[in-house]
């Protein structure tokens, strides 16, 4: 399991993912049901990709995802999200 904290370290893990299953971005794209710039801007890290369509690229490369919670030392709203995936993750960051 990996703790993804940044849309940069996601796009990295999709790259990877993409990378090692021998798919292009033109193919995933492809089988994914997204454009060519939606994949590319994905692994660039680009904040305003829409998250139902990056669900369902992760969910093409077989990456699981699941949200926790976990207590802030800050005790400010909002420091305390943590986001995990599972799947094809080995040395990904």
């Amino acid at each position: 399991m990996v703790e993804i904290t940044s849309i940069k370290k996601l796009g990295a893990l999709v790259r990877k993912t993409r990378k090692s299953q021998g798919l292009t971005q033109e193919k995933l794209a492809a089988v994914s049901g997204v454009g060519v710039r939606f994949i590319r801007e994905l692994e660039k890290g680009k904040e305003s990709c829409e998250i139902g369509k990056v669900i369902q690229v992760m969910q093409m490369l077989g990456i699981g995802v699941f949200a926790s919670m976990r207590r802030s030392t800050s005790g400010r709203k909002g420091d305390d999200k943590t986001t995990h995936v599972e799947g094809n993750t080995d040395e990904i960051l």
